[in-house]
């Protein structure tokens, strides 16, 4: 589940990139990232709590939620700063 969930945020990232038409200055391709991406999961392998995630991939309900989260994250970011720009 923890490899999914970076693949899922990660993912997400790059479509929101992509759905912004944010290209690379270097060579004019969508970008998919930049040199400061970070990816932090905050888990517990902990008896203590009943919810088990096998899977985290965007079809599963932690998936989806992380793939919303970041993809919203990531654009409410994005347009916050052209806003700033073009203002």
């Amino acid at each position: 589940a923890m490899v999914n969930a970076v693949q899922t945020a990660v993912e997400a990232k790059a479509a929101a990139l992509a759905d912004l038409g944010i290209t690379d200055p270097e060579n004019g391709l969508i970008a998919t990232g930049t040199t400061t991406d970070a990816i932090v999961l905050a888990v517990s392998q902990s008896g203590r709590y009943s919810a088990e995630h096998v899977y985290a991939g965007t079809a599963t309900d932690l998936g989806g939620a992380i793939g919303r989260l970041v993809y919203s994250a990531v654009t409410g970011s994005l347009l916050s700063v052209q806003a700033r720009k073009d203002s």
